[in-house]
C-alpha cells in the first residue's frame, strides 16, 4: 500500500506566557513532592508510592483510573478531581498566580549509563488544526480521548503539558535559554522518575520573555508525547459555549528541541497475544521479508540493520525481521519504523488490526525491554523493536504521515504538576 502526501500549508505558531495555576510553596514544602508522570505512564505501584510522597500529589488530579484499593463511589473519577481540584485551590494548596511567566525547565537524567540534561520551556500554545503549524506523529485513539474530554471538562483546566519537539540545528534558542537562566533565581527539585531531577526558572521580564516568544513564529511543532491531549484541548475549544473563551484556544505546552546534547528517543517493545507459537509465527513469515536468528542480546541486536526483532520462545536467541527489496505490504518510507513493519506483519499473518478497538487490547506495552523479557503472560509473542530515526519521524509528520500509537517514547516524559493552565477563571 502506498501513501500519497501533500505537504498541508503552514500556519503561525503563537505562544505566550500565561498566569499559572501553581502549587504553594509554603504548604506543599518541595516541588518534587507533588509532581506526577503523564496519567498513561503510571502503574499502582506508581500511584502508592507517590501518594506516600503527598496527599497532594498530582496524580491524584490526572489519573481518573481508580485504584486498586479505592472504594466503590457514585461520583466519577472525572468528578473526583474537579472536587479535588476546588478544595486544593479553596484551602490554598493551589494558588492563581497573576503574572504572565513563560517557565525554563533543565530536566537532569540517565539513560542505559549516560547522564543527560535536557532544556525546555513551559508556556501555552495556540491551538491550530494538527498538519499546520502542529505535527502530530502518531493516530489517536477514541478512548483516551473520551476520558481526556471528562477531565477537562470537569476541571476546565490543563493538568498535564503537551511535550512539543522544536527543531533547532544551529542551537540558537537553546543558548538564548541558557543565557536567560544566568543569574536568574532557579528552584531544583527531585522527579517523579527516579533517578532525575529539574531545575526550574520562572521568568516574567518581558525583555527575556520576547526574544523566545519571537523564535517560535516560524517553527513548525512535533507532538512528542501527549496527542491524545492536544486532540481533546483542540476539540474543548471547538464546542460552540467555549469559542468566545480566548483561553480555550490555548493548550499548556512544553517545548523542547532537536539536534540537542540533552535528546533522547527510545521506544516502545510490544507483547502481543497470539494463537500461534513464535516459531510458527516466523514459518509463516512473508518471503519478503528476511529473518535471521542471533543471540538475544541487544547490542548485538544494535548492530544488525534490522530495526525489528522477535525473541525466541526459550527466550535465549533473537529472529530479525528485515524487509527485502520486494516488500510491498506498505511504503518503503514506513516499513523503515519499526512499529509500522510489525503492525503490518500482525495483519498479515495473524489478522490483528491494531487500527480497530478490538484488537488494540491484543498488545502490551514495554518501555522497559528487561520487563519484557521478565513478562510470564502466556500466549504471547514478544517483539523487540529499535528507536525510530527523529529526522524520520518529523519528515513523516511534515507530509501528514501519522505512526501507529507508542510508536516513539521521547525520554524523559514531562512531569504533570509543575503548572497548571485554568481555563475558566478561578476568582
Amino acid at each position: 500500500m502506498r501513501v500519497k502526501t501533500t505537504e498541508k500549508i503552514l500556519a503561525v505558531a503563537r505562544i505566550r506566557p500565561f498566569a499559572p495555576l501553581t502549587y504553594n510553596r509554603s504548604l506543599i514544602g518541595s516541588l518534587g513532592d507533588v509532581l506526577s508522570p503523564p496519567y498513561d505512564v503510571i502503574k499502582s505501584s506508581d500511584r502508592l508510592r507517590l501518594n506516600n510522597k503527598s496527599k497532594w500529589n498530582a496524580v491524584n488530579l490526572d489519573l481518573t483510573s481508580p485504584s486498586d484499593d479505592a472504594p466503590s463511589s457514585t461520583v466519577s473519577a472525572h468528578e473526583e478531581s474537579k472536587h479535588l481540584l476546588d478544595q486544593w485551590i479553596k484551602d490554598k494548596i493551589l494558588v492563581q498566580e497573576k503574572t504572565p511567566t513563560i517557565f525554563i525547565l533543565k530536566d537532569h537524567f540517565e539513560f542505559q549509563g549516560t547522564s543527560f540534561s535536557r532544556i525546555g520551556i513551559l508556556c501555552t500554545l495556540k491551538l491550530e488544526a494538527p498538519g499546520s503549524c502542529v505535527l502530530p506523529h502518531e493516530k489517536v485513539l477514541q478512548t483516551p480521548i473520551d476520558d481526556r474530554m471528562k477531565l477537562i471538562q470537569q476541571t476546565q483546566t490543563h493538568l498535564s503539558p503537551v511535550f512539543f519537539l522544536c527543531q533547532d540545528a544551529t542551537e540558537r534558542i537553546q543558548k538564548t535559554l541558557s543565557a536567560i537562566t544566568q543569574n536568574t533565581k532557579s528552584e531544583h527539585f527531585d522527579s517523579p522518575f527516579p533517578g532525575s531531577s529539574h531545575t526550574l526558572w520562572s521568568i516574567t521580564d518581558s525583555s527575556k520573555i520576547d526574544p523566545i516568544v519571537d523564535f517560535f513564529s516560524d517553527q513548525r511543532l512535533l507532538i512528542a508525547d501527549g496527542h491524545h491531549r492536544y486532540q481533546t484541548s483542540l476539540l474543548y475549544s471547538q464546542i460552540p459555549e467555549n469559542t468566545s473563551n480566548e483561553e480555550a484556544s490555548w493548550c499548556l505546552a512544553y517545548i523542547s528541541f532537536f539536534p540537542s546534547s540533552g535528546f533522547v528517543l527510545s521506544s516502545f517493545h510490544r507483547e502481543v497475544s497470539s494463537t500461534i507459537s513464535t516459531e510458527k509465527f516466523v514459518d509463516q513469515m512473508p518471503n519478503s521479508i528476511s529473518v535471521q536468528s542471533i543471540p538475544l542480546d541487544w547490542n548485538t541486536f544494535e548492530k544488525q540493520s534490522s530495526s525489528l526483532g522477535l525473541i525466541s520462545s526459550d527466550q535465549q536467541s533473537l529472529f530479525t525481521l528485515q524487509p527485502k527489496e520486494d516488500f510491498d505490504l506498505i511504503s518503503d518510507e514506513l516499513s523503515l519504523v519499526p512499529s509500522c513493519l510489525l503492525n503490518s506483519l500482525l495483519l498479515n499473518i495473524l489478522g490483528i488490526d491494531i487500527t480497530k478497538k478490538e484488537d488494540q487490547k491484543t498488545v502490551l506495552y514495554h518501555s522497559d525491554r528487561t520487563s519484557l523479557i521478565n513478562s510470564n503472560n502466556p500466549n504471547t509473542l514478544k517483539f523487540w523493536l529499535k528507536p525510530a530515526s527523529i529526522h524520520g519521524v518529523y519528515n513523516l509528520a511534515k507530509k501528514g504521515i501519522t505512526l501507529p500509537p507508542k510508536s516513539t517514547y521521547f525520554f524523559p516524559k514531562v512531569p504533570t504538576g509543575i503548572a497548571f493552565h485554568k481555563i475558566v477563571d478561578t476568582a
